[in-house]
């Protein structure tokens, strides 16, 4: 049986650090194709497939995604070719997505007989999310102090963290209403309950 999790919740909760410990243990991740431009070190195929608006507008309407949705200002979406690439590898994926995107992955699934889905809610409380908020932000701007780099530079991170604050206060926030509908619901993902988490979604068992 081939199996795809989905890991949805708001920025710095811990999705990534979830999908890595799934990787760890075997499952494959899937690389969402988005309409961004590449920031600097990633690498296309690897983090994301960069494509134009244009081309991710005409791949949706041939329907080439499980689940395609806009956040912010460019589109993300999780390709079939890309989740056919990896079942031919494996046959465990991890996805990351939003809940709109998670419920597109559902209705995708529930047409396929041979794939089972779990999914889950990763949260913790909003001082942890601020406190990794923060040191995000801090990071990124000793490193474009660390460069020399100019109040241009500045001013392109302060904004990118503006609007990627505005989301979590304004979008994000109405995340949690539903977030005991999920299989697996993580209130607070942290390092007491972190490795039981993750074997339990590897192997497809949830718990509440």
């Amino acid at each position: 049986m081939k199996r795809i999790t989905t890991l949805t919740g708001p920025s710095c909760a811990g999705k990534s650090t979830l999908e890595n410990m799934l990787a760890e243990r075997g499952c494959l991740k899937g690389v969402s194709t988005t309409t961004r431009s590449p920031r600097p070190g990633e690498k296309e195929g690897v983090d994301y497939y960069f494509v134009s608006k244009s081309e991710f507008k005409r791949l949706a309407t041939q329907g080439a995604f499980i689940e395609a949705v806009p956040f912010g200002e460019h589109m993300y979406g999780m390709s079939v070719m890309e989740v056919n690439r990896l079942f031919a590898q494996g046959d465990h994926i991890v996805i990351v997505c939003e809940p709109v995107g998670a419920a597109q992955i559902r209705l995708w699934v529930s047409g396929q007989e041979d794939i089972k889905l779990t999914q889950a809610f990763v949260d913790n409380p909003n001082s942890v999310i601020a406190e990794r908020f923060l040191d995000r932000v801090t990071k990124e701007m000793a490193e474009v102090a660390s460069k020399g780099s100019s109040a241009d530079a500045y001013a392109k991170v302060s904004k990118t963290y503006a609007d990627r604050l505005n989301i979590i206060m304004t979008v994000e926030s109405h995340w949690r209403e539903k977030a005991t509908e999920y299989d697996m619901y993580l209130s607070r993902f942290d390092a007491q309950n972190c490795n039981a988490a993750a074997d339990l979604l590897a192997i497809g068992a949830t718990h509440a």
